[in-house]
């Protein structure tokens, strides 16, 4: 999938394949598969926790970097590596 297509689809948390926790403000995760546990990072956090289904991915990026204060360029960069990362590991699953 082209990145400029991914920018407009919705994301969501695969609850069948990981069970996660908010912990001191990070998002710990276990990939139930892999029986791996997962820390992520404040910003892969925040992305997390809004994949929700409800906004697309182009405005999870926009929040991004109201909220951390960083370069758009980066931002839209990691996030769309990140998310296709999780996605092609069946941990994000687009709606």
């Amino acid at each position: 999938m082209r990145k400029e297509n991914l920018l407009d689809k919705r994301i969501v948390v695969n609850e069948q394949l990981v069970d996660w926790k908010l912990i001191d403000q990070e998002v710990v995760f276990l990939h139930n598969k892999e029986k791996v546990f997962y820390e992520l990072n404040r910003t892969a956090t925040y992305i997390w926790l809004k994949a929700n289904g409800k906004k697309p991915i182009r405005e999870i990026i926009k929040g991004l970097i109201t909220k951390f204060l960083i370069n758009k360029d980066k931002a839209k960069k990691d996030t769309i590596e990140f998310i296709s990362g999780a996605i092609k590991n069946k941990i994000f699953l687009l709606v």
